[in-house]
């Protein structure tokens, strides 16, 4: 296949943030194939392909955290290449390895891999290259191997694609990155002043994309909406793609986008009525929600799946939340209804003494996951005589407010003594962007948390810190907010088992060697 060669990326002219993406991590991919039926390979001694690597945002916390794999990583760009490998050597990463290169040059030597990721390129290259990674996908995939790809979804992007084609028919007349961006914004400040107060349902659907623009930042701003390439495409697009290259679709990394469970009874019924397969279910309630990108798993043909959650399936796996009980609900463990509300505002009501138990044990020992096995006995302790609760469970798994994985991460719940983040941590944490944590997500503390999360060597007690920080404080390095109190009164080691705790919550503290 002849694939053309871009001579220069706008990806080395503009960075693009490079971020963790909790959905692509290894674990995530492995639970699922579990769930589903496959026997995926040890995410702790397996080899990781990502195509479209970045600055190695996704890529390096996941090498730092399985230290017994082997990571792949590769890229058009030279320049976001260079700075992944100057991370990677800083850091001192040695299990993960950069390629500046297009698709066309990976061949049989690079090997066999068991898990393959693909975010935000599929749908911002051309149809060559979208068939190439495809094709990537099926040649270099394991047997028992899963492939990750992101990509845009109508109907959702038929608004925002919308809005991407006003601004860049002005924007996009400018030659300068800088130029065609800050004339990006002048655009949205017009459309949205001259919007007025319009409440037509245009006009709302408009200003809904226009704020949501807004917010991003420069770099983001330039390529989501002045990139001049982006195919979006339907589901059932995608997977008829798949399925012509060899591969099978397996499901979506967010389970959310394969339950119809918020739809009324009827409305499920009639949805498996006219739903042939899975593809059909999923495409229609893409059609409902307006759905607007995909993280789609594909699998080698030959696997049998099982898409049915059982709760067989979930015996050997651990469970997280981080869903919080409403103080002003009923008493856990009762029949009195309890209200448990997620950090993004999201809530779940429950009248069943074992799903109020279950909530709050697994809130209760966030951000580390629990052991069903464990969990179960919990339940049984405080609730005995309502087993229904694990199907409840279930439920929550499948409206995401409730995480599966098949691994304990590295972090610790409790300050240690000699609290340590990982190197990666710290590198990042000295700078001001987003900063990975022990989770695979992307985390901005505070600049104070920053700055001490940066000397999490292993080294420092809190006494130790309480100094440092004293002095940072002290030289003007470090300014502390108002609640840390007066400059003269300032309890140092508090505010600093303060900002210990608030790390530790945050899944940042690594558990001690």
């Amino acid at each position: 296949m002849n694939v053309p060669r871009p001579q220069v990326s706008d990806y080395d002219v503009v960075e693009f943030p490079s971020l963790p993406f909790a959905a692509s991590h290894p674990d995530r991919l492995a639970t699922l194939g579990r769930l589903f039926g496959m026997h995926p390979a040890d995410v702790e001694h397996a080899r990781v392909l990502e195509i479209g690597c970045g600055a190695g945002g996704n890529i390096l916390p996941m090498a730092a955290s399985l230290p017994h794999s082997e990571f792949i990583a590769v890229d058009l760009s030279p320049r976001q290449i260079d700075a992944a490998r100057r991370i990677a050597a800083e850091v001192e990463l040695t299990n993960v390895r950069f390629e500046a290169m297009d698709l066309v040059d990976l061949d049989a030597s690079f090997g066999s891999f068991d898990y393959i990721i693909c975010h935000g390129v599929y749908s911002w290259t051309t149809d060559a290259a979208r068939e190439k990674i495809l094709e990537v996908c099926q040649q270099r995939l394991l047997p028992t191997g899963i492939a990750y790809v992101n990509y845009n979804t109508y109907p959702g992007w038929h608004i925002q694609g919308m809005v991407r084609e006003m601004i860049g028919y002005h924007a996009n007349k400018f030659d300068n990155p800088q130029q065609r961006t800050a004339q990006a914004r002048a655009m949205i400040n017009f459309l949205e002043t001259a919007l007025g107060n319009d409440q037509s349902t245009y006009s709302q659907l408009l200003r809904i994309e226009l704020q949501a623009s807004r917010g991003y930042s420069d770099n983001f701003l330039f390529h989501s909406l002045l990139n001049m390439v982006n195919h979006p495409c339907y589901l059932h697009e995608f997977v008829s793609r798949a399925k012509q290259a060899g591969l099978q679709y397996l499901g979506d990394a967010d389970l959310t986008l394969m339950w119809a469970g918020t739809l009324p009874p009827e409305a499920q019924a009639t949805l498996r009525d006219i739903s042939q397969e899975t593809v059909d279910f999923e495409q229609h309630l893409d059609f409902l929600r307006n759905t607007m990108s995909r993280r789609s798993l594909l699998c080698h043909p030959d696997i049998k799946l099982d898409r049915t959650l059982r709760i067989a399936a979930v015996e050997d796996l651990y469970v997280t939340c981080s869903l919080q009980a409403d103080p002003n609900s009923g008493e856990i463990g009762t029949t009195a209804e309890v209200t448990f509300r997620a950090p993004d505002g999201r809530a779940v009501a429950t009248a069943h003494p074992g799903v109020q138990v279950a909530l709050d044990h697994l809130s209760q020992q966030s951000p580390l996951p629990v052991a069903f096995a464990s969990l179960r006995a919990e339940v049984e302790s405080r609730a005995p005589g309502h087993p229904e609760w694990q199907e409840d469970l279930l439920n929550c798994v499948a409206a995401g407010l409730v995480e599966l994985s098949q691994r304990l991460p590295p972090c610790d719940r409790h300050v240690p003594e000699l609290p340590r983040a990982t190197r990666l941590a710290r590198q990042q944490a000295a700078g001001d962007g987003f900063i990975a944590n022990l989770r695979h997500h992307a985390k901005k503390p505070a600049a104070t948390d920053r700055a001490v999360l940066a000397k999490l060597d292993g080294e420092h007690d809190v006494s130790k810190l309480a100094e440092w920080l004293e002095q940072q404080v002290a030289s003007g390095l470090v300014t502390l907010d108002q609640t840390a109190g007066n400059a003269d009164s300032i309890d140092y080691q508090a505010v600093v088992r303060r900002i210990l705790d608030g790390l530790a919550k945050q899944a940042f503290l690594l558990r001690p060697a």
